[in-house]
């Protein structure tokens, strides 16, 4: 009996320490975190649209989606530039009988088929646009310069004209060439005058343009433009310049005339609505509002008239109409419901009855819905779980098929960090969550950097349970702790949430930043509170900036990329729709300015400043001023002017700027240089 029990202990020491050995995971070379490439993961598919109800393209497959049987795949064929043309803002008519475009911001159409051209209007210059959009109106119009529309039938089109004449320029230099050059493009800074925009309506052969019966001048928006189905009306969005009310209009071609069909008015802003969903069978709109405080769906009649509610009963937000099955009186959408971090995919009855979660598990999803929705394909992942494909049953929600994982052979094998979601509490009692990217081999006798990533706009949230890539590259394998980090205005408190931050930019975000800190990060005890950094770009890098000089004993070091550092230095549409004019609310516009808190800023902090030269959206000016009060008043910083890029780091000084980032937080976060296998080379 006891060498029985002496022999089993043996066989058993044998079977743990092999298994220890199986267990034993290895951790990434430098050569490996260099190549910048995930090793946890595999490519898989990525599949945009299906063929038909039983079949989507992969590449250049068709696949049966049940079976995953494939045979190649031919596209049809697209229209291309009329005889190579170059045309500005071309846009084919629905028959593509017509190409309409512009040129030196005027507008034209081409008959495809005798390549006649017909020139709709005469008056275009620098500062009169037809068809082209003002600057401030590419942001709300799709983030495109073009500013015309093809009616249904393709016999019309509706276009903007933008007399910019009283706009400021701002000079942008360009330091190409021997000499450089100047650039003064019209840019409307907090206050001053805006574009004056008509809407015009004419026939594709040409003739009398007709005006729509709107003021031809006064403080107001217009935004996004769509013809009915039936291209009997142009409906008009509209907005005061105090952009708390938005209204649709429906404006009649032949007339000008306009009918008002529906008005939504908030206590703090009001947004745009990207899409307005037609039905036909019997005819109406959906559309959604937040002033139930979420982002419900409505479904009215075509005179305006509210039919019923849609979506009620869950806390939607950034909802997404996907299809109306009209023939099943059901609607496909996307939502934050579930959590706030995780996006899903439901289907309703249009009388708001029998709501359903099609999607599955505590994972984010990115669905592509068949044609006649019998099935969609559903990309999903979570912080634990690498991305997978899967087709499913649209009306019963169950999985038909895995079709492919992302996770690699190797995935067991390599050591990670714990990526996780956590959840906090404001000081005055929200909950807002933050992603949180532990060290590899977190060791809690050690204490460990940090560095926060930010971009904080207005309901521009950027945390979601989805996979990351293995905790955000090399930092996890290096010792640094990596946060994501939300604010009570990025839309996970709903309409509530975001109404916090009207008249008060740059406050409750700082605010809440703090309260993480505090709540989060310093009850752990390896977290070192000297060594907490904040990084951003545009409005992340206004954050960096106003975290490191207004709550220095939080934020000890910060690298802030093409900050606003001054809202009265930016321009009409997006800074007052936040702000008022600084006219109305000149202690807010005080007390949101970077500049404000330089005197804060201590001996022993340290931020990073960079920029482009030729941006042209939040101008170098920004910090410039920062800078220079920063000298007159003698504090320590660090500037880097990229010349070539513009607003966006992209350019063939990406691996320089990339670089300056590496080289920053690992001299003030780890106290020593950058590995030379980490650097990036030349492009």
């Amino acid at each position: 009996m006891n060498k029985l029990t002496s022999t089993l202990s043996t066989l058993a020491l044998l079977i743990v320490g092999a298994s220890s050995m199986h267990a034993q995971k290895r951790e990434l070379t430098l050569k490996e975190l260099a190549a910048r490439v995930d090793p946890l993961t595999v490519k898989i598919p990525h599949i945009s649209t299906w063929a038909d109800d039983e079949h989507y393209v992969q590449g250049a497959l068709l696949v049966n989606a049940k079976t995953g049987e494939t045979s190649p795949y031919k596209y049809p064929p697209t229209i291309l530039k009329h005889n190579n043309t170059p045309l500005e803002n071309m846009l084919y008519s629905p028959d593509s009988t017509w190409i309409a475009y512009t040129k030196e911001n005027n507008l034209y159409a081409k008959e495809v088929a005798t390549e006649r051209i017909v020139q709709y209007t005469t008056d275009g210059s620098e500062s009169i646009l037809n068809g082209v959009a003002s600057y401030i109106y590419e942001e709300f119009l799709g983030r495109t310069k073009r500013a015309f529309w093809w009616s249904p039938d393709s016999k019309r089109l509706a276009f903007f004209r933008s007399d910019d004449s009283q706009i400021p320029t701002f000079p942008v230099f360009n330091i190409d060439g021997q000499h450089g050059n100047l650039k003064t493009p019209r840019f409307p800074k907090a206050g001053d005058p805006n574009s004056q925009v008509t809407i015009g309506m004419v026939g594709v052969e040409g003739g009398a343009i007709t005006w729509a019966d709107f003021q031809t001048t006064g403080d107001q928006y217009f935004g996004p433009t769509t013809w009915t189905p039936d291209s009997k009306t142009v409906w008009v969005q509209w907005m005061p310049r105090r952009q708390n009310q938005m209204k649709i209009y429906a404006v009649y071609p032949a007339s000008g005339k306009k009918s008002e069909i529906y008005t939504e008015t908030q206590a703090t802003w009001a947004d745009w609505k990207e899409k307005i969903t037609f039905l036909k069978n019997r005819p109406g709109f959906l559309i959604q509002n937040t002033t139930s405080g979420w982002d419900q769906i409505y479904l009215y009649n075509m005179d305006g008239t509210l039919r019923n509610v849609v979506t009620q009963g869950k806390n939607f937000w950034k909802t997404e109409i996907v299809r109306v099955d009209e023939a099943k009186q059901t609607l496909y959408f996307t939502s934050y419901a579930e959590k706030s971090t995780r996006r899903d995919f439901y289907s309703v009855k249009l009388d708001g009855s029998s709501l359903k979660r099609l999607t599955f598990g505590d994972y984010t999803h990115q669905v592509t819905l068949s044609p006649s929705c019998k099935y969609f394909i559903t990309r999903y992942s979570n912080m634990q779980t690498p991305t997978r494909l899967a087709l499913v049953d649209s009306k019963s929600g169950k999985i038909i098929r895995q079709i492919a994982d992302s996770k690699s052979a190797d995935f067991d094998s390599i050591q990670q960090g714990k990526y996780e979601v956590v959840e906090y509490t404001t000081s005055d009692g929200l909950k807002v969550p933050a992603t949180i990217f532990w060290p590899v081999n977190l060791d809690e006798t050690k204490k460990y950097p940090v560095v926060i990533l930010t971009y904080g706009g207005p309901n521009k949230g950027l945390v979601q349970d989805l996979w990351w890539g293995g905790g955000i590259g090399t930092y996890a394998h290096l010792g640094v702790i990596r946060v994501i980090l939300d604010h009570r205005g990025s839309g996970h408190c709903g309409q509530k949430g975001v109404d916090y931050m009207y008249r008060n930019l740059g406050k409750y975000e700082i605010s809440d930043y703090t309260d993480f800190v505090k709540e989060v990060l310093y009850s752990k005890p390896y977290v070192d509170r000297t060594k907490i950094g904040i990084e951003g770009h545009s409005y992340g890098g206004y954050l960096a900036a106003l975290a490191v000089t207004k709550a220095p004993e939080y934020f000890k070091y910060g690298i802030a990329n093409a900050p606003v550092t001054d809202w009265s230095l930016y321009e009409t549409y997006y800074t007052e729709r936040y702000m008022d004019t600084p006219v109305n609310n000149p202690e807010g516009y005080k007390e949101s300015s970077v500049l404000n808190y330089v005197d804060n800023y201590p001996a022993d902090n340290m931020l990073f400043i960079r920029h482009g030269l030729v941006d042209d959206n939040v101008h170098p000016q920004h910090s410039f001023q920062l800078i220079q009060l920063m000298e007159q008043k003698v504090k320590p910083f660090q500037m880097m002017i990229y010349p070539e890029f513009s607003h966006n780091f992209i350019g063939p000084s990406m691996n320089a700027s990339n670089n300056d980032t590496d080289r920053f937080w690992f001299r003030y976060l780890l106290n020593r240089e950058v590995p030379v296998e980490l650097l990036k080379k030349a492009w």
